[in-house]
């Protein structure tokens, strides 16, 4: 999910500017604008995407038997 919002960045902020023609008055965001992501948000994204990829260590330390081991988080960020 993460790779497919970063994959559709572009397309994403598009539809965004495409947004202010729906505008009810100014200054007034409509509701898509209010939820989009911006640079810092996808820099987030990007990040994210790096550490859980299953080829990176980070992911495999963070592996459990069934469930993710997130006490072992701070420790791999470290």
């Amino acid at each position: 999910m993460i790779t497919r919002s970063l994959e559709l960045k572009e397309p994403l902020q598009s539809h965004i500017q495409n947004e202010f023609c729906h505008h009810e008055g100014p200054n007034i965001q409509t509701q898509l604008e209010k939820l989009q992501l911006i640079n810092s948000d996808f820099q987030q994204l990007e990040n994210m995407e790096f550490v859980l990829n299953p080829s990176q260590e980070a992911q495999k330390a963070l592996e459990g038997e069934n469930y993710v081991n997130l006490s072992l988080l701070p420790l791999v960020i470290s």
